[in-house]
């Protein structure tokens, strides 16, 4: 069983805006995030010394209408701020928000070696989980480290993962990892096949679920599965990779080709369904 461990996160809105650039730390982690929309990025990057240190970064674009899955950029680098200015151009258009994490010890950064390392790290977790376009085309060679190096680098990543996911983004974990099977949701709606698990993301459909293979009926709303369609989330019918919808009924909605409820239809190895077991 999986040890739940509390944790603290501290958050600053220099700007005073809540919706706007923000600064998070782990209460004794080593790691700090800053969270930077693109309509600011210069003043931010300008006035906060610590963006000039060596550190990774992630650019992420917010959803529109037409995308079914987010696209992402993993970045490293000596000088976080001044690289991410340097994707800051028209050719770069397509995303909206930067996320640099630095080590906040003035004693002790972040070597060359091991940004490249963690990029690494993190880019084979995300490929890993699929959740995300990754556009990264290429990655510098495996660089040498200790074994002790790479045990407290694996211990940033987890810190990393963690302020990422308090910003609303998650790219690292594997909500529906094979060993937990038997807590997975059933859906069977119109011959649909299909397992799932309720997140705080939304609801997760997992790889390997067929959608139903009968016409859509009248009340259903094509244009998402058209959509997951030509982006390749879903092949023949079958889902290729794990998916997050916004919510339980807009992957009902998608696997039984009509309006269903999905807080009704999703259901467990019990028969209980997605509301019993939320709200009882």
């Amino acid at each position: 069983m999986e040890i739940i461990k509390p944790f603290a996160i501290n958050t600053s809105f220099p700007m005073g805006d809540p919706t706007g650039f923000r600064f998070s730390e782990i209460m004794t982690r080593p790691i700090q995030a800053f969270y930077i929309s693109r309509n600011n990025l210069k003043e931010v990057i300008e006035s906060r010394t610590e963006l000039s240190r060596s550190g990774v970064f992630v650019l992420v674009d917010n959803f529109s209408s037409n995308l079914t899955r987010r696209n992402v950029y993993l970045g490293q680098s000596e000088n976080v701020g001044e690289s991410i200015l340097d994707h800051n151009t028209q050719s770069e258009d397509w995303w909206d928000i930067a996320i640099a994490f630095v080590v906040n010890d003035k004693s002790h950064q972040l070597t060359k070696e091991e940004d490249i390392y963690l990029q690494r790290y993190m880019y084979k977790q995300a490929k890993k989980v699929d959740i995300a376009n990754i556009l990264n085309t290429e990655l510098p060679k495996k660089p040498f480290l200790t074994e002790s190096s790479k045990y407290a680098l694996a211990d940033i990543f987890e810190n990393i993962d963690m302020l990422l996911q308090s910003f609303g983004y998650s790219l690292f974990t594997d909500y529906m990892p094979e060993d937990e099977e038997s807590s997975y949701l059933r859906f069977n709606e119109r011959g649909s096949e299909a397992f799932g698990k309720y997140t705080s993301e939304g609801m997760v459909v997992k790889r390997g679920s067929r959608i139903s293979s009968e016409k859509p009926l009248d009340n259903f709303n094509g244009l998402l599965l058209k959509n997951l369609m030509n982006d390749g989330v879903i092949k023949e019918d079958i889902f290729d990779t794990d998916f997050v919808f916004s919510n339980p009924s807009v992957a009902a909605n998608i696997l039984a080709k009509s309006d269903v409820n999905g807080w009704l239809t999703w259901q467990n190895s019990r028969g209980q369904s997605l509301d019993e077991i939320t709200h009882n």
